[in-house]
């Protein structure tokens, strides 16, 4: 999936990871695959499912990129909501 990466080739990226975590037999990589899943969907501008998909990781996990990467979501979600209000004004 890295190297589809490499490319800019998220999507291509995203089925492989999307893969790993519908196999049941990955199960050492299905954290990994959850914290890729984030970055494509951080990536993607769908901040809720990446959240998710961190919290899945770190679940499942305890890295601590896993958890600097939730931080690093909800802080993004409170300024877009900051920037939000002040344009509304």
């Amino acid at each position: 999936a890295l190297e589809f990466v490499k490319r800019d080739m998220w999507e291509d990226a995203n089925n492989l990871w999307q893969e790993v975590v519908d196999d049941p037999k990955a199960d050492d990589d299905h954290a990994a695959a959850h914290y890729n899943l984030g970055l494509y969907f951080e990536s993607t501008g769908n901040l809720n499912k990446a959240e998710s998909e961190y919290a899945t990781a770190f679940k499942m996990e305890d890295k601590s990129e896993y958890l600097d990467a939730i931080a690093s979501i909800r802080k993004r979600k409170k300024e877009q909501e900051k920037l939000k209000e002040q344009l509304s004004k």
